[in-house]
Parts: structure tokens; sequence; C-alpha cells
């Protein structure tokens, strides 16, 4: 484990993060120091991101525009109105680095390096440096262990499927209006990503693995099934809404001499029936 401190070059004040090296390659001074920023360091772009500002005004307005009724389309021209002024005044301006030219030779040299994996730790901010083959072979007993079949079909044709079912489920719903289909449907949807986050607090390091469903053809319905299901789950007298939460309820139990506090961990929620 290498630990590193704040970067001496920089004036403020960075919140850096713990760097575990679990791979056979040797970090630098420099690639630790930059690591240690954590992997949520917002790097600053070259250019002004005129067209990430233009497309974010124009869905939010658009969500705007469909709501229908007189005030949702004045405040959804007030907003295009808005962005084009601050994007006139702002578009040429010259954003000035938070990397210097070194760090972002290391932030290159990092990202080149296909023989190493770097990934978020499963508690707390850490960063984690692993072997790639290491971390693939961590992956491929996530899968086996699972109920997964391997499927012989393409991406292309699996996610064109999956479409055109969510589409007749929706008609068979009801929903037969195009403008009403595209709230649930995702355009230009990808396959659903699995990744490992690593358990640096147990022995030989395992990985905890996570499904990342952004933009996959069932995201828009999960979300419209999390806004109805959130607000019954939060009724329940066991809903705990996050480490806060739970700090909160705990401060309320009243403890006595001999009394213990435990936890316990889900090994596996499906039944398997023999």
């Amino acid at each position: 484990m290498d630990k590193q401190k704040s970067m001496g070059k920089v004036k403020r004040k960075l919140d850096t993060k713990v760097v575990y090296n679990n791979s056979s390659k040797k970090l630098t001074e420099e690639q630790l120091e930059l690591l240690s920023l954590g992997l949520n360091f917002g790097i600053t772009p070259r250019k002004f991101p005129l067209l990430e500002y233009v497309t974010a005004a124009e869905v939010l307005c658009k969500k705007l525009e469909d709501i229908g009724d007189a005030d949702s389309v004045e405040k959804a021209r007030y907003v295009r109105n808005e962005v084009f002024i601050h994007l006139k005044r702002s578009y040429k301006m010259k954003i000035r680095s938070n990397l210097t030219p070194a760090q972002r030779k290391v932030l290159r040299e990092l990202k080149d390096d296909d023989t190493i994996i770097i990934c978020p730790a499963d508690k707390g901010k850490a960063v984690v440096v692993e072997d790639r083959d290491v971390y693939m072979a961590k992956t491929q007993d996530q899968i086996h262990e699972g109920d997964y079949v391997l499927s012989n079909k393409s991406e292309k044709t699996i996610l064109r499927k999956l479409h055109r079912k969510l589409m007749d489920q929706l008609i068979a719903m009801g929903i037969k209006d195009f403008k009403e289909q595209r709230r649930f449907a995702v355009t230009g949807p990808v396959m659903a990503s699995m990744a490992l986050l690593i358990k640096v607090h147990k022995k030989n390091f395992p990985g905890r693995a996570y499904v990342s469903q952004i933009d996959d053809p069932s995201y828009k319905i999960c979300k419209e099934l999390t806004d109805i299901l959130n607000p019954i789950d939060e009724k329940g007298d066991s809903f705990v809404k996050d480490t806060y939460h739970f700090k909160e309820m705990l401060a309320q139990v009243e403890m006595q001499h001999g009394f213990m506090v435990g936890s316990l961990d889900i090994a596996q929620l499906k039944k398997r029936w023999k």
C-alpha cells in the first residue's frame, strides 16, 4: 500500500486519497501523486465545451416544452436566451489547466499502460491499481458464481430485440403514442456493463461486482419504477436512506453494559431449490 500526501506544487489544499498498489508494477512518485487526487478529480478541458453546454440546454428545454403548458414553454424560452447570452460571452475564453504539462504526461502514461487496471475501492474513496490479468480473473470468478448464460448473438442483435420487446410491452399497456413512448425508450441504447470495486479491507483483495445500466434499453423504465417505488419504500419501518441516516438511528438506541452491535452480510438473495 502506498499512501501519498498533498502535492506540494499545488498551492491550494487538495483532498488526497489513499492509493493501494496491488499490481506488480512499481509506480513512480509522480504517478502516485497524480493518482492520489482521486478518480473523481475533474480535469479542466483544453477547449470550452460548447457542444456539451448546448446539448444539455436543449435536453432541458425539450423536457420543459414536452410538459405542454404555457409556463413551461416560457421557461424553456428563457433558458435558451440565458444560455445563449452566457455562451456568446464565454465560448472564446481561455481555460487554465489544473494539471501541469508534466502531470498530463504522467496521466497519458497511465492511460496507455494496458497491463494495469485503475479502479475505486469498495469502501471510501481510495484508488486501487491491479494487474489487468488479476482483475479480469476476479471478474470471471464473479460471472461464474452468478446465474449467467453466454450469448452467441451480436450486441446489436440483442439490443434490437430488447428494444422491440419493450415497445411491444408498452403497446400492450396502452401506450401507443410515439411521443409518450419516448419517455420510456432510450435513444441509441448500449449494453449494460459490469465492473469491480476492490475490497481492500479484506484478505486477497476480492472484488464486488456492480452493473451500470445507464443508457441500456431498460434505463428509463427503471427510473420510472424507482420514482414509483421509492416513496413506498421510505414509509417502511426498516427503511435506511444512507450511512448518515443509519448513524442517526443508532444514536437513538439506548445501549447498556454488555450489549454488542454486529452486522450480517447477505451471501445470496436468490433461493436455490433442489
